[in-house]
């Protein structure tokens, strides 16, 4: 048997939503205009990917598992708290 009992080898189609929809979600809830969240949606999806696949090769978990929990620990926080950590960026205010 070529699996482990619980884990499968095909592509985790969790991570690719997760990488697709987590950090343009992030960028678009804190930017205050379309081309900074452009600016920052794409920077936090390479910054996540480039992390989660450095983990991947040292610790060998598999990366779609992995992409999913580094995402989640990096953009979790700015979710909660409402700030990005590291990018100064704020909520936008609601219209009155």
């Amino acid at each position: 048997m070529s699996e482990v009992e619980g884990w499968s080898n095909k592509p985790s189609t969790l991570a690719a939503f997760a990488l697709a929809f987590v950090p343009r979600w992030v960028a678009c809830r804190h930017a205050c205009h379309w081309r900074t969240c452009l600016a920052v949606s794409a920077g936090l999806g390479a910054l996540v990917y480039i992390l989660a696949f450095t983990a991947a090769l040292v610790w060998d978990p598999p990366f779609g598992r992995t992409l999913v929990v580094v995402l989640m620990a990096l953009t979790g926080p700015a979710m909660v708290r409402g700030r990005v950590p590291g990018l100064g960026l704020r909520p936008r205010s609601a219209p009155i």
